[in-house]
């Protein structure tokens, strides 16, 4: 018996197989896919096509999902999902790794404008609201 959410199975999991560390950031992979797109990088009608899309098939690239994703984040994402697992990160540090380096400023000769002045860092700032809930008393925790 195979105990899990489908949606967020490996390949070797759903299958049956036997699965490793590199199942779980399969997982987080498609966790990752979702918080960017808003969507299941393997959605289907019902469960057996969904575990052959996960087995099978590729996901959508992210910018097909969302344009303003960077395309410098599809060689990790594909990385991470990707179908057999000697393919795919083999360590949480090693996607950690690459995401840090994803972050790192692309241009180095940001940091000497600023530092010289000749450009002026973002304002982050940050607004809260307040919302009434015009629902029902169920709903209270959303506002």
């Amino acid at each position: 018996m195979t105990i899990g959410t489908v949606s967020y199975m490996s390949p070797e999991t759903g299958q049956g197989q036997e699965s490793d560390h590199r199942g779980d950031l399969f997982s987080l992979g498609v966790v990752f896919y979702e918080m960017l797109t808003g969507r299941l990088p393997f959605k289907s009608a019902n469960i057996p096509a969904t575990l052959y899309a996960i087995v099978n098939e590729q996901p959508p690239k992210l910018q097909e999902i969302n344009r303003n994703i960077t395309a410098a984040l599809q060689p990790i994402m594909d990385k991470n999902l990707a179908k057999k697992p000697d393919d795919r990160y083999q360590s949480a540090e090693a996607l950690k790794n690459d995401i840090a380096q994803f972050r790192q400023p692309t241009v180095p000769a940001q940091s000497v404008m600023l530092e010289s002045g000749l450009i002026q860092p973002l304002v982050k700032s940050l607004a809260v609201m307040y919302l009434k809930n015009i629902g029902s008393p169920d709903d209270e925790y959303l506002s």
